[in-house]
């Protein structure tokens, strides 16, 4: 059992395959997006196939950070900093 668990709360690692099975499902609705987009007849991509790819990237970030916080983990850690 992981050690963040609260009573009624999701484990950090029930927190991190929610998150990875939604970035999963994400990245195959942009894949379908981009690609219908992409053999169109036009044969471009436009600005909102931009802002999913954008979309999608900003996604990405925010789960690693949320998990990295739920983890315990610091971002900027003193490791080497004696104080």
């Amino acid at each position: 059992m992981d050690s963040l668990q609260q009573s009624g709360g999701t484990s950090v690692s029930g927190f991190r395959d929610a998150g990875i099975s939604l970035i999963v499902i994400t990245a195959l609705f942009v894949s379908v997006r981009i690609a219908n987009s992409f053999s169109s007849g036009n044969r471009r991509l436009l600005a909102d196939d931009f802002l999913s790819v954008l979309a999608f990237i900003l996604l990405v970030c925010y789960s690693a950070l949320n998990y990295i916080s739920a983890n315990g983990e610091s971002l900027f850690s003193s490791a080497g900093t004696e104080g």
